[in-house]
């Protein structure tokens, strides 16, 4: 017998000191959110838009960003604007996505169309 036979999940030949740890889900967690909001940053409200419908359709790293790191994650959205704009919309920042209610989903679509308007007026304007 050899007592350096491999553990049943060990590759032959990697002592068992030398292998990984194998990665915690939070990290998983963390790198999908990472993509989701890199996805918002560049995609725009239309990337906002799928994400919150993938929330709502059981993509459970979607569902556990919170609305506030979304909003924030938009093009030309300061984390003042964000504030502003979530505050209209009554919806706490730190609410996760696949918490909210039809009546802050709601609200929130109706202050991200007025956001989209008051930038478009105020581009005319100058």
């Amino acid at each position: 017998m050899n007592d350096h036979s491999p553990d049943p999940g060990q590759s032959p030949g990697t002592p068992s000191e030398q292998r990984p740890d194998p990665p915690r889900t939070p990290v998983r967690n963390s790198s999908s959110r990472a993509l989701i909001l890199g996805a918002v940053h560049s995609g725009g409200m239309a990337e906002l838009t799928r994400i919150l419908l993938h929330a709502r359709g059981g993509d459970q790293a979607a569902a556990d960003t919170t609305i506030g790191e979304l909003v924030r994650a938009l093009p030309d959205t300061g984390w003042l604007a964000a504030y502003d704009l979530l505050h209209y919309a009554d919806v706490p920042e730190g609410t996760r996505v696949g918490d909210l209610t039809p009546m802050q989903r709601g609200a929130l679509s109706n202050a991200l169309s007025r956001r989209d308007g008051l930038r478009t007026a105020g581009r005319t304007a100058d």
